[in-house]
C-alpha cells in the first residue's frame, strides 16, 4: 500500500485524480481506486434514486418565504465538509439533504420549519426496549415535538463483543411519534427477521427525524430475545 505525506503547503486532499481516489478519514487520509458509475439498472434496484433526483427541481418551484426559511435555518446548522471542517450549508443544500432523508418517510416538507415553528429539535427520550417472541415494545418516555422514530437492527446468536458499526443498514421502521407510550413494532421486526428465536441478541439502532427531515444521532441497545409470558 503506498504512503503518502502532506508537507507545509498541502496540508488537507481530496477528491479524485486519474483512478485513484483520496479522502479523510477518521486516522488520517486514504487512497483508493476510483470507482465507476452506477449501472442504469440502477432505478430497478432502488426507485428512490429517481425521486432523489426530482427534488433538485423541487427547490425553484419552493416560495420566497420557504426558501428564506431554509436559507434562515442554513445559518444555525454546521456539517463537515471532506476535510473534516465545520461549515454552513446554502438553503438549497439544506433543503436537498433534508428532503433526501425524509424520502425513507414518504414526506416532502417545502419549509424548513414545522406546523409549530421549531426547528430540527430531537425531543424523543427515555428510550427503553422490550423484546420477546410476541413483541418488540419501544417505550418513548416524554416527547416535546412529533418526530419520526426510524429503527434499524442487527441479529446475534449471543452477546455480541463486536463494537456497533453505524453505517447504512437498511431502515425497517419509520414511525410518526406524536406522544409518549409503548410501541409495538414486532411485525416490522419479524418481516425483516423472520428466523429470529429465543436467546438471540438484537441490537437495535435508534434515530429521530424531524418533521422537516433533520435527523439527530443514533443510539443503540442490545436487546436479549425473551420468552413470552
Amino acid at each position: 500500500m503506498a504512503k503518502f505525506i502532506l508537507g507545509a503547503i498541502i496540508t488537507n486532499i481530496a477528491g479524485s485524480i486519474g483512478g485513484t481516489t483520496l479522502k479523510r478519514a477518521n486516522n488520517g487520509f486514504i487512497m483508493m481506486n476510483k470507482t465507476k458509475g452506477a449501472s442504469k439498472n440502477r432505478l430497478l434496484v432502488n426507485p428512490r434514486v429517481n425521486q432523489l433526483a426530482s427534488i433538485f427541481s423541487k427547490w425553484s418551484y419552493l416560495s420566497q418565504i420557504n426558501k428564506d426559511s431554509w436559507n434562515a435555518l442554513a445559518q444555525e446548522l454546521w456539517f463537515p465538509d471532506k476535510f473534516g471542517n465545520l461549515k454552513n450549508l446554502s438553503g438549497r443544500e439544506l433543503f436537498i439533504k433534508f428532503s433526501g432523508q425524509l424520502i425513507v418517510a414518504d414526506q416532502y416538507n417545502p419549509g424548513a420549519y414545522d406546523q409549530d415553528g421549531h426547528i430540527s429539535e430531537q425531543d424523543l427520550s427515555g428510550i427503553e426496549i422490550f423484546m420477546d417472541t410476541s413483541h418488540f415494545w419501544i417505550y418513548v418516555a416524554t416527547i416535546t415535538n412529533a418526530n419520526y422514530l426510524l429503527v434499524q437492527a442487527e441479529v446475534f446468536t449471543s452477546t455480541p463483543t463486536s463494537a456497533p458499526v453505524f453505517n447504512r443498514r437498511k431502515i425497517f421502521v419509520v414511525s410518526y411519534i406524536d406522544a409518549p407510550g409503548n410501541y409495538d413494532f414486532y411485525a416490522d421486526l419479524i418481516a425483516q427477521f423472520p428466523y429470529l428465536q429465543i436467546g438471540n441478541v438484537v441490537r437495535v439502532y435508534t434515530t429521530y427525524m424531524a418533521i422537516n427531515g433533520n435527523r439527530g444521532g443514533t443510539a443503540y441497545f442490545d436487546v436479549l430475545v425473551t420468552t413470552h409470558a
